[in-house]
């Protein structure tokens, strides 16, 4: 790049046109670059605010995101939860008594689906079992 530069030709520049003294500068324009052009420029810039406003919607989309870990960690279950030793009913904070099921679904994402397990079965049904199981 030096070498470009020391073979750049001179130019004088007045710097007044009625009198005063006259610089001697490198024209280095000519030389392809070393200065970026108008329309170099102007993509550039253009470049530049595609990246804004991309950064400007993922910064959105990061915010939206955080919002909805937070909600998400939010209905996390933490805590004491008081509870009926026999129904196995919930207390609410405002005293309200839930079935266990309920207040999970409520308060988490959990969804239930029921079924029994094999002691209950053979308590409530035991038509359905021989007596050696």
């Amino acid at each position: 790049m030096r070498e470009l530069l020391d073979q750049a030709t001179h130019i004088s520049l007045e710097e007044n046109v009625d009198s005063g003294p006259r610089s001697v500068l490198p024209a280095t324009a000519s030389f392809s670059g070393l200065k970026p052009t108008y329309e170099q420029l102007l993509t550039r810039v253009k470049e530049l605010e595609q990246e804004n406003q991309a950064l400007k919607k993922f910064k959105g989309e990061q915010k939206e995101l955080e919002q909805r870990l937070s909600d998400a960690l939010t209905k996390v279950l933490a805590g004491y939860l008081p509870i009926c030793a026999r129904c196995k009913r919930i207390r609410e904070e405002d005293g309200v008594w839930k079935q266990l099921e309920t207040y999970i679904q409520a308060h988490t994402e959990v969804v239930f689906s029921h079924s029994l397990c094999p002691k209950c079965a053979k308590s409530f049904y035991p038509e359905f079992f021989t007596p050696e199981e």
